[in-house]
């Protein structure tokens, strides 16, 4: 048994350190493409590494072998990495270049990249870990494996957290120290104990302490502040100066606080929501898609005006008409239903943007009212082309310069919302009646039911049972529409949950966000609320634009910059249209990182994460270096419990356990006379009285006084520090 753990102590002492090393690198390679599996694809690299170092020791006394063998998996690897590259793009058409520096929610998995590039690295790192640590010891060499994820996250504008980077630097110092010591280049015998395995514990965790505690800089690379500094085709704000076919990603702000334009408004005191675009479907990864070909929602052979059927005010308008007609009254549409002042106030609005942000939309709100604008073409999502406003003979981007009108949504627009109470079923009955009665077109019925159909569908995405639970549970007692979907925005406020746009989890699911760390920015709040509207049967579409809140203090315009680009709710209310739900926590608005007053609790945790690893590391260090004598307190408050016959036993075996500590040799088969010898010969100590009282205690069934017991105990005590003493080379206990 002592064979096998000396060769396992060898075994660890001589390759654990290289394999955590090259573990801890991969890991942060695997986390940048494979995040919410990394921990299994680390635990596959480890195992190859194993494996892999396992076959270097075997080729290492191969002079001409080895040499071949290498090079032949070397070139296996290659080949597979390439292979596995091809395959990846006859597959999904991706470039490995976009897949390799741009995150996957943006580009897409690709499992052949991943696979190829984790092959490749696996084998390579270990190769050079295993050189440079093993077969000859290298510090710049073992320093280039290091380089790798640094490379990677850096190309990528992605930070290492201080956890992470703390742990790669701690175990690169202590590979350093370890494999100086045990080079084969170093002449010095060097013993690997346990007062090693502390001193150089207590080395990497101070070190690593002074690193984590050092103030990191707050500079910042173009690349890091600005995505498309490089891009000299778009504008800076590129951002934000077109429609994408996807959400925007739901965790990572990437915003500088620059500013994108501005509003000069007739009315003060309002948060304007500036749409930007509408989304319809939701993916697998929980983002949002825009399909500009929704056939059975088609306005292109409607009129302008019958177009607005995608805008609150038209269908408002169209609703008080029918009311007022008096045809309805049989499906409960009363004349005065629809009061005349709701909509009757409109605000002049003149937006005017910065040099370099040119959209190819307008940024408006849902209550425009389109007769303000000259030309417009609007689309199912409720999108407004710029392009089709200004049109710029020299094929510029169209400036956005402009003025529309708005209709005013007071306190009178909220209270009627909150009282009108009208079924689905309800509101398309009146809508089939008015179309058979010749008072609206035939299309409007047929593209409201259409559109329930489109925004209330959840077919392609795997809903967790849980949000459905919480769905019915939220909107339970709630009779209308509208009160289900105020609900929602009620639920977060009232439920604890925390606004925090640079939070990144580890698990990026909506069900994380809603039972676990109920912590994230707008596109979590809005993704969440819009899936659960639909799970309640309220057709309801995710909405991206500008939140506009912050008011120039001289001019008292409104300023819009890229920070304010914030996501919500539109609810499509029966009776009603499409209603604005900011289910986001309203602390979105005054959150500032600039702001000094306010107590930054994430900067707090993680300064008091630092403290807790620093601790632990001590924690450790002290109870190696303190664990013979944790040990042998443990033993003598446990003679307190017992009789001196126990005592004795007990003192006899404890001797006999600390010479085979500190001598490394089996004495169980030892007499007592001889153990005796040993304890003089080469510990220089002498517990004859304890021996003697033991042999008539075991032997002759005597049972020591308490004088006697307390003498024997004195004299173990004195000697217990050359019992313990530990070998100082081998050669002294030959």
């Amino acid at each position: 048994m002592s064979r096998t753990r000396k060769i396992l102590m060898d075994i660890a002492a001589k390759y654990a350190l290289p394999i955590i090393y090259c573990t801890v690198i991969l890991r942060l390679i695997v986390s940048v493409f494979m995040i919410n599996e990394a921990a299994r694809y680390t635990l596959i690299c480890f195992t190859a590494e194993c494996l892999l170092f396992g076959l270097f020791e075997w080729l290492k006394g191969k002079r001409v072998l080895r040499g071949v063998i290498y090079l032949a998996l070397f070139s296996l690897s290659v080949f597979i990495y390439f292979r596995l590259l091809m395959q990846g793009y006859e597959r999904t058409n991706i470039n490995y270049t976009d897949w390799f520096y741009v995150d996957v929610n943006e580009v897409g998995r690709v499992d052949e990249y991943f696979y190829g590039t984790m092959i490749f690295m696996t084998f390579f790192l270990s190769s050079i870990v295993y050189y440079f640590t093993i077969i000859r010891y290298r510090a710049s060499g073992t320093m280039l494996a290091l380089l790798f994820p640094l490379f990677i996250y850096a190309k990528r504008a992605q930070t290492i957290n201080t956890f992470e980077l703390t742990l790669l630097i701690t175990v690169f110092l202590a590979l350093m120290v370890h494999s100086r010591l045990v080079s084969t280049e170093n002449k010095d015998r060097v013993v690997i104990n346990r007062q090693y395995a502390a001193a150089l514990a207590l080395f990497v965790a101070v070190v690593g302490a002074v690193t984590m505690f050092l103030p990191s800089t707050t500079a910042q690379s173009k690349l890091e502040s600005d995505k498309s500094y490089f891009d000299l085709t778009l504008s800076r704000n590129s951002d934000y100066t077109d429609l994408n076919d996807l959400s925007s990603l739901r965790f990572g702000s990437n915003d500088e606080g620059i500013e994108l334009f501005r509003l000069s408004t007739s009315e003060n005191g309002f948060v304007y929501y500036l749409r930007r675009q509408g989304f319809d479907f939701i993916t697998d990864d929980e983002r949002w898609m825009m399909s500009r070909d929704i056939t059975p929602y088609d306005f292109t052979q409607m009129s302008n005006e019958q177009n607005e059927l995608n805008s609150s005010v038209y269908v408002y308008k169209m609703m008080r008409e029918l009311a007022d007609s008096g045809k309805y009254e049989e499906y409960g549409l009363y004349k005065g239903e629809y009061p005349d002042e709701i909509y009757s106030e409109l605000e002049s609005i003149d937006i005017r943007a910065t040099d370099d942000f040119a959209p190819t939309y307008l940024t408006a709100t849902m209550s425009l009212e389109a007769e303000s604008l000259r030309d417009y073409t609007k689309i199912p999502h409720g999108e407004i082309y710029a392009s089709t406003l200004y049109d710029d003979p020299n094929n510029q981007p169209p400036v956005l310069n402009t003025n529309f009108s708005s209709y005013i949504e007071g306190s009178e627009y909220e209270r009627f919302e909150e009282s009108l109470d009208m079924e689905y079923d309800e509101f398309i009955e009146i809508l089939d009646t008015a179309a058979a009665n010749g008072d609206i077109v035939p299309q409007v019925p047929e593209n409201i039911k259409a559109l329930h159909d489109i925004y209330t569908d959840l077919s392609d995405y795997e809903v967790d049972e849980r949000i459905v639970e919480l769905a019915q549970s939220i909107t339970a007692d709630k009779k209308t529409e509208y009160e289900k979907a105020q609900a929602f925005v009620d639920y977060f406020e009232q439920n604890g949950f925390r606004y925090d746009r640079e939070y990144v989890p580890s698990d990026e699911s909506i069900a994380y966000f809603l039972f676990n760390s109920k912590r994230g920015s707008c596109t979590s709040y809005a993704t969440s609320m819009t899936i659960m509207a639909r799970l309640s049967g309220l057709p309801a579409r995710y909405v991206e634009g500008f939140s506009a809140y912050e008011r120039d203090r001289d001019t008292n315009e409104v300023i819009v910059r890229d920070s304010h680009a914030h996501a919500w709710v539109e609810v499509y209310i029966s009776g009603m249209g499409w209603v604005t739900f900011d289910p986001t926590i309203a602390d979105y608005q005054t959150a500032s990182s600039d702001d000094d007053s306010v107590f930054d609790f994430s900067i707090f945790f993680q300064y008091f994460g630092r403290i807790a690893i620093v601790l632990g590391v001590v924690f450790v260090i002290v109870f190696v270096v303190l664990l013979d004598r944790i040990i042998e307190l443990a033993f003598r408050i446990s003679l307190i419990f017992t009789d001196n016959t126990d005592r004795i036993l007990k003192l006899y075996r404890r001797t006999l356990k600390l010479l085979e500590n500190s001598s490394g040799k089996r004495l169980a088969g030892y007499t007592p006379h001889e153990l005796l010898g040993f304890m003089r010969t080469r510990r220089e100590a002498d517990l004859s009285y304890v021996v003697e009282l033991f042999e008539a205690a075991c032997f002759g069934e005597y049972k020591p006084t308490d004088e006697e017991w307390k003498k024997a105990y004195s004299i173990y005590k004195e000697e217990y520090k050359k019992l313990r003493k530990q070998r100082t080379s081998r050669a002294a206990e030959a």
